[in-house]
């Protein structure tokens, strides 16, 4: 009775587990097992956050940004001569300039850019201090609030 149950249990298993096929040649019986593979899930993928984007320094001459000048120069109510000048001296009015802790067209370093933009009320990212148009206003209004000597060698 044991090896009735046994050889039903065999059966079963190759049954439910593999796929099998019959063969029969003449009084010969034989059973070809095709073990079968179990795939493995497809991973979900995760969603990475997006940072968020800061401006890419520009290598366009300093005349592409007399639009920026013009704007800053009148809304803080300083001289835009004076404020390209200093921008050609410490970078050669490049934005994306960069010198040790110095970034950006106005050489700003992080702890100088903090400060002053906190002071605006504007987003204090030292990466900003390397776009032309941050740079521009962040100068214009440190200069018209008594920071002109910041750029000592540049006046």
């Amino acid at each position: 009775m044991r090896a009735r149950v046994a050889i039903f249990v065999i059966g079963l298993f190759i049954l439910l587990f593999t796929s099998f096929q019959i063969k029969t040649k003449g009084e010969l019986l034989g059973v070809v097992i095709t073990p079968t593979f179990t795939p493995s899930p497809t991973p979900t993928p995760t969603n990475i956050p997006t940072p968020t984007n800061t401006p890419t320094p520009t290598s366009m001459p300093i005349s592409e940004f007399e639009n920026y000048f013009d704007q800053y120069a009148k809304q803080y109510e300083i001289d835009k001569d004076q404020l390209k000048k200093i921008a050609y001296c410490e970078s050669g009015g490049h934005p994306g300039a960069a010198n040790g802790e110095y970034g950006g067209m106005f050489q700003f370093t992080s702890e100088t850019w903090l400060s002053t933009r906190s002071q605006m009320g504007a987003d204090t990212n030292p990466d900003l201090r390397f776009g032309a148009k941050e740079s521009i206003e962040t100068a214009a209004f440190r200069i018209s609030h008594g920071g002109i000597n910041a750029w000592a060698n540049c006046k």
